[in-house]
């Protein structure tokens, strides 16, 4: 095999037959990285020894199994990339009759990814609609009608981790979401790959 690169820094294996496949970055699995306890690039038959069990969901790109973080129910969803791990994060699920409960939640989460990977580098609070921005006791509520945002991002050895709450039509979406630096690029070029195959 000989191997290339392509215009935008992909590197590529070159087959005798012609075709092609990308070669992954080196050094993007050091000891500690990835999520849970799967490394990033791990494939899904790794990532399924890895949680010793089936997964409770999923679909082709991704695994998801229930798990319980910080006293609350979540999803661990793993996502895929061409069978190679570039993302993943935990789906909180644990049900609230008050919205203000989701963004104690949150709270809760931020001290304790901060305890792990010290200040956040980002810490953003967005209003689409500032009708409850001068209430401080409504913004449970302003994050259920999609008033507001938050999140919050860590760059922790070779993960990116986002903690993010969002809401619309009053349901919440609270997620931690970790990436691995170095399948970003990977994972960019494999979705654009993917819709210009459906054009």
């Amino acid at each position: 095999m000989v191997e290339a690169m392509m215009a935008d820094g992909t590197r590529v294996e070159l087959s005798s037959d012609g075709t092609w496949t990308q070669v992954l970055p080196s050094g993007s699995t050091p000891e500690g990285g990835g999520f849970r306890r799967a490394k990033w690039g791990a494939t899904r038959a790794e990532v399924k020894a890895s949680e010793g069990r089936e997964p409770d969901g999923g679909v082709d790109a991704t695994l998801g199994y229930a798990v319980t973080i910080a006293g609350l129910s979540a999803t661990a969803l793993y996502i895929f990339v061409s069978d190679t791990l570039v993302r993943a994060k935990y789906i909180i699920t644990q049900p609230h009759s008050d919205y203000a409960l989701n963004l104690r939640d949150f709270s809760v989460l931020d001290e304790l990814l901060t305890s792990k990977y010290g200040q956040a580098i980002e810490r953003n609070q967005y209003w689409s609609n500032d009708l409850y921005e001068d209430s401080p006791q409504e913004y449970g509520l302003a994050v259920a009608a999609g008033h507001m945002t938050r999140y919050y991002q860590w760059s922790a050895g070779d993960t990116h981790i986002w903690l993010v709450i969002t809401g619309d039509n009053f349901d919440i979406d609270l997620q931690i979401e970790y990436v691995g630096k170095a399948f970003e690029k990977f994972e960019s070029v494999q979705t654009k790959a993917a819709a210009l195959d459906d054009l």
